[in-house]
């Protein structure tokens, strides 16, 4: 994991930064048990496949 895959930016990186950035955003309008809540609720999103793209939903 450099950061740059083949010329390119790999989403881990896209993906961490954007997270952080609203993580930063949230945690100035609305505090810190803002930004908890909403990662609590993101890993339990994870853990039941919500982010998987295999899942189909409708």
């Amino acid at each position: 994991m450099g950061g740059r895959s083949h010329g390119r930016i790999e989403p881990e990186i896209i993906a961490e930064t954007a997270i952080v950035i609203a993580l930063e955003e949230l945690h100035r309008d609305s505090g810190e048990q803002a930004v908890l809540t909403l990662l609590d609720r993101m890993r339990e999103q994870a853990l039941n496949g919500a982010f998987d793209p295999d899942i189909r939903r409708h």
